[in-house]
């Protein structure tokens, strides 16, 4: 470990399918990361929401077609930081490119969605987007807390 907490080097990939009930396994990969990894609880449970909104997303809307399809996730701790990288081969999509939500009218007047964007960009310290080699390759990092 560093004096910052975490274990610099750490690395794990999980892979999953476009299916939903498979993200209670890689929220179980992701806790069982951080705990070995000496991720802090608080960094944890962000990237944890930042994830959950992801893949949720992906599996949701990324493809057309019905057939299975491997998403990817890694996970590394680098630099005093927790990396997530997602990669997937669904529809060409940057989610930071979208609009921040309207959050001073009523539930009823706002419309559907950004939300979930929204809350990743405030939890997330950095976040990026590229499309490479036909994937949607979303990174998110969260600074590790001291102690």
């Amino acid at each position: 470990m560093d004096e910052g907490g975490g274990i610099i080097g750490a690395e794990m990939q999980i892979q999953l399918s476009n299916n939903l009930n498979e993200l209670a396994v890689v929220m179980a990969a992701l806790e069982d990361f951080c705990d070995g990894a000496g991720v802090d609880m608080g960094t944890a449970q962000a990237a944890e929401l930042a994830l959950d909104e992801f893949l949720s997303n992906i599996i949701s809307y990324s493809y057309l077609d019905s057939e299975e399809h491997t998403i990817t996730v890694d996970l590394a701790v680098v630099e005093r930081a927790l990396q997530i990288k997602i990669s997937d081969n669904g529809m060409p999509f940057n989610p930071f490119e979208q609009a921040e939500p309207e959050l001073e009218s009523s539930i009823e007047e706002r419309e559907i969605g950004g939300l979930g964007i929204h809350l990743v960009r405030n939890i997330m310290d950095e976040y990026s987007y590229a499309r490479l080699d036909e994937c949607n390759v979303v990174t998110l990092s969260k600074r590790l807390n001291e102690g």
